[in-house]
């Protein structure tokens, strides 16, 4: 989403001359996650350790 850290980091890399190729933003755009522990938070989001191995995966597909 717009603002969000991730497009906030390549921005400041590409300011640098170290612009991704290709970029992957996970994010939870407009929604809330209901309770839970930091991991399972982080797995219903999606940036857990799988979570963030499949995103890797479907951007090489």
């Amino acid at each position: 989403g717009a603002g969000c850290v991730g497009q906030r980091a390549a921005a400041i890399l590409a300011q640098h001359g170290q612009a991704p190729e290709k970029l992957v933003l996970i994010n939870l755009g407009k929604t809330f996650l209901p309770e839970g522990t930091v991991p399972q938070l982080e797995q219903e989001a999606g940036i857990d350790a799988a979570g963030i191995a499949r995103a890797v995966q479907e951007a090489h597909t």
